[in-house]
This record gives C-alpha cells, sequence and structure tokens, in this order.
C-alpha cells in the first residue's frame, strides 16, 4: 500500500502543482517505490533487518521532510503507518524466536560470518540515510511554481542578491546538484533572472522590455532539460535551461510569454522555425 501511495503521489507531482508543493522529489520518487518492495519483500521472507529498516525508513524519512519543507506531514497517516511497521518489526523477531524454539531453523553462531554481516547491514543503513539525506537537500529536479517554492531557497536567493524583498517569484527551476548557486533561473512580474557561479557575470537579469522574442526548443529526451531562447533588442541571445519532467517546461514557458506580452503591447516579427508561440502582433 505504502509503495502504491508513493507511485501515485511522485507521478501526480508531475502534473499537478498543489501535489507537487506537499511533494517535491518528482520522479526521484520512484526509488522510494523500489526501496519499499524490496524491504516488503524481505519482511515478507521473515527478514528482521528489513522489518528494522523500514520502520527506520519511515521514521527518519518524515522527519527529513518536516525539516525540508518546514512543514508537518499529516499525523494521522505517518501514525498509521508507523504503527503497522512497528507491529511488523516485532512480529519477524517474534517468529524467529519461536521458530527456532520450534526447531525450524538453527540458532545462530557467533563468529566473523555473524560480525561481519552486522557490520555490512549497519553500512547498509548508514549509506541509505546519507542517500535519504542527500536526496532531501538536494533541490527539485521539476519546475516549480513560486508561491510553492521552499523559504530555503528563497533566502539563499535574497543572500545571492537576486531577489529583492516583496518580489514575487512565478516560476522557478534549478539544474544543481546541491547548492542551488550552480545554476538557477526564474521570473516574476517584471523580467526574467539567469544564475549561475560558472558564469563570468553571475547574474543575469533581463526586463521583460528588453525581450524581442522567446522560444521554447522542447526535449525530446527524459534525460535532457529543455531550452528557453530568449532574443534581446541589441541581438544577442539568453539561453537556460528548464525541466521537461511531467510537462513543466511548457507551464514555465506559457506563463513567462503571458508575462512578456502584457508588458510588450508590440514587436516586429521574428522568422524562427521552433518557434513555440508566435511574435507579439504589430
Amino acid at each position: 500500500m505504502a509503495a502504491g501511495l508513493t507511485l501515485f503521489v511522485a507521478v501526480g507531482s508531475l502534473y499537478s502543482e498543489t501535489i507537487s508543493g506537499y511533494y517535491t522529489q518528482g520522479l526521484w520518487g520512484l526509488f522510494d517505490v523500489a526501496l519499499l518492495l524490496a524491504l516488503c519483500y524481505g519482511i515478507h521472507r521473515k527478514s528482521r533487518f528489513c522489518s528494522v529498516a523500514l520502520l527506520v525508513y519511515h521514521v527518519g524519512g518524515q522527519i527529513l521532510v518536516a525539516i525540508e519543507s518546514g512543514r508537518s506531514p499529516g499525523a494521522l497517516v505517518v501514525l498509521t503507518f508507523g504503527f503497522f511497521y512497528l507491529r511488523g518489526a516485532a512480529g519477524t523477531f517474534k517468529w524467529r524466536r519461536l521458530a527456532m524454539e520450534q526447531g525450524r531453523i538453527a540458532r545462530p553462531r557467533s563468529g566473523v560470518k555473524t560480525y561481519l554481516g552486522f557490520g555490512a547491514s549497519g553500512l547498509f543503513l548508514a549509506a541509505f540515510i546519507a542517500f535519504l539525506y542527500w536526496g532531501m537537500n538536494t533541490p527539485p529536479t521539476h519546475v516549480v511554481p513560486g508561491r510553492q517554492l521552499n523559504t530555503r531557497y528563497l533566502d539563499r536567493m535574497k543572500e545571492l542578491n537576486v531577489l529583492e524583498d516583496g518580489e514575487e517569484v512565478l516560476y522557478w527551476y534549478s539544474d544543481a546538484l546541491s547548492d542551488i548557486s550552480e545554476g538557477f533561473y526564474f521570473y516574476t512580474e517584471s523580467g526574467v533572472t539567469v544564475y549561475s557561479e560558472s558564469y563570468e557575470t553571475p547574474i543575469i537579469s533581463v526586463r521583460y522590455e528588453e525581450i524581442a522574442d522567446m522560444i521554447l526548443l522542447g526535449s525530446t529526451n527524459l534525460l535532457e532539460d529543455s531550452q528557453v531562447l530568449l532574443t534581446l533588442n541589441d541581438g544577442s541571445d539568453l539561453v537556460f535551461p528548464v525541466s521537461a519532467e511531467g510537462a513543466g517546461d511548457e507551464r514555465f514557458f506559457d506563463l513567462m510569454h503571458k508575462a512578456w506580452r502584457e508588458k510588450v503591447k508590440y514587436r516586429t516579427p521574428c522568422l524562427s522555425q521552433n518557434r513555440k508561440y508566435p511574435p507579439n502582433p504589430l
């Protein structure tokens, strides 16, 4: 059941802004599904390690979600699943004790293999917790509506002097692996901002009045981002990536294009063959 719900939410977050506001992992959630199924299979085989690992995963995951999002998960759902995971863990230990008393399985012998097994299990659990922590602190792999953007990223953007107090982000995306300063892209009601610490000038801000045309070059590969091409009034181009997960690139571009059209009343037509939208009319 937990795997099914996680799969539903992970896929749903790609197409529903309401769901993505609470579940920000996107397709990374498929790893959760695979792990849950693997642990459940282990519990089916009466594995004590898998039962404890599932309980730790549930409790640790909820704590990390609360820390990362600043919101407490639904208490009823958390307690319900926690109760069943705890009962499952207790059941595997009880079954093993009864099985040894009845002679169905041999009593374990202390030795090098036993200690190596406990050591390997401990390392696996530690690596899993570290991976989970890293995943929770990695920027979302999909575009995020500004009203659902984590305050941690908003504060970081203010530290980098790319966002002023009272300025509202409409849509945001980052292709960074850890710190968003590696690269993030957003727009407000006044213009578009591109930031990357690898640029000679990290901050590039363009007001809508400076944009002559804009094009969305959609990705045909799930592993690659789409590209947004802005042609400026001085003839230069500005290109930045945007995630195509769940058609997020189209939502990102749609609202940006609308904001641009509202600011710029006319433009000379541009003859691009890859345009998603026609240029503003004369």
